[in-house]
């Protein structure tokens, strides 16, 4: 992605398309009960992120400016129980649900600034939602005793994981007229993973992102002491790895493929920020659809955090 001088001239680009408002510290910006119709876009200061839960709001972090947030409940229509509050006198343009989705799929230079916005505005969102749950097991913080370890073993394994749909994902690529098959004349290469091996290991550095083409992919988080919590199982028409291409950090989860072979199509660092930074139409549609994929992540990462935070209770 680019630096943050870069994604100050992105927030400068988009920031005149919405309505401004400005907030003081410890001032509510979006709760759960707002309806779920526009997107937030954080142009100078700070906030907190938060889901609201049984035993009161539970904080995941703080954000810096320029970061894109509320994308998920935009594009998903939800309303996930996520809040934001400013934790510094700050700035903060709202954009309608109507505005993303036409700048979701154009070709103009606020459309690109909006998309980079967007793909670093959700990943943000899913790490801290990733390493809030993770701080919800640690032994050097948190005295967990055997009963609550129990509890989270007996509730992760009898857990299924839900599919996430790729119907979007697919629409988006059909109305662009871009299928499988010409994934390659974008820069894609086909790879092919064979039945419950490894395609993503959590912690290693990654280069390259995947597009599911055939087969299933297991999506999990190694949490300590307790073991594979199953995050999702990926069909065709899903990304998978995008993040570390995003912001360059380590792998968050492992994947694997699931019950069976699967085909992948590679999705290069290079060829990344090629369709990131220029408005091609083959790469408008596929970075759309990563970012209504990437938004849905995020979504049930809050959701996640709040399912977690009930089942740990009194105990943190």
């Amino acid at each position: 992605m680019k630096n943050e001088n870069d994604a100050c001239s992105d927030c400068e680009l988009l920031a005149p398309i919405g309505s401004a408002q400005s907030y003081t510290t410890d001032q509510p910006i979006a709760s759960a009960e707002d309806p779920p119709e526009t997107a937030l876009l954080l142009k100078s200061g700070t906030a907190s992120v938060a889901v609201q839960t049984g035993f009161g709001d539970y904080s995941i972090g703080e954000v810096t400016a320029p970061v894109l947030l509320q994308i998920h409940r935009c594009l998903n229509e939800t309303s996930c129980p996520s809040l934001i509050k400013a934790t510094s006198d700050c700035e903060v343009v709202t954009l309608s649900a109507d505005q993303v989705r036409d700048l979701l799929i154009a070709t103009t230079v606020e459309a690109q600034a909006f998309r980079r916005l967007t793909l670093s505005g959700v990943t943000r969102v899913i790490r801290l939602a990733n390493r809030s749950i993770s701080r919800m097991f640690d032994v050097n913080t948190v005295e967990l005793n055997e009963a609550l370890l129990e509890r989270m073993e007996d509730v992760t394994q009898s857990q299924q994981p839900v599919p996430v749909s790729s119907h979007k994902m697919r629409k988006i690529l059909e109305t662009a007229g871009l299928g499988f098959h010409d994934l390659p004349s974008v820069g894609l290469t086909a790879r092919k993973i064979e039945a419950e091996s490894f395609l993503l290991q959590a912690g290693s550095r990654g280069t390259e992102a995947f597009l599911l083409a055939e087969g299933r992919l297991r999506v999990s988080l190694p949490i300590p002491r307790v073991g594979e919590e199953a995050l999702a199982i990926l069909d065709p028409g899903q990304f998978v790895g995008e993040m570390s291409l995003i912001d360059d950090e380590p792998r968050s989860a492992d994947v694997v493929a699931h019950e069976g072979p699967a085909q992948v199509y590679v999705l290069s660092r290079m060829v990344f920020r090629y369709l990131l930074n220029t408005g091609s139409s083959n790469g408008a549609p596929l970075l759309a659809g990563l970012s209504v994929v990437l938004s849905k992540r995020a979504e049930e990462a809050l959701q996640r955090v709040v399912t977690f935070r009930h089942m740990a209770g009194a105990f943190i």
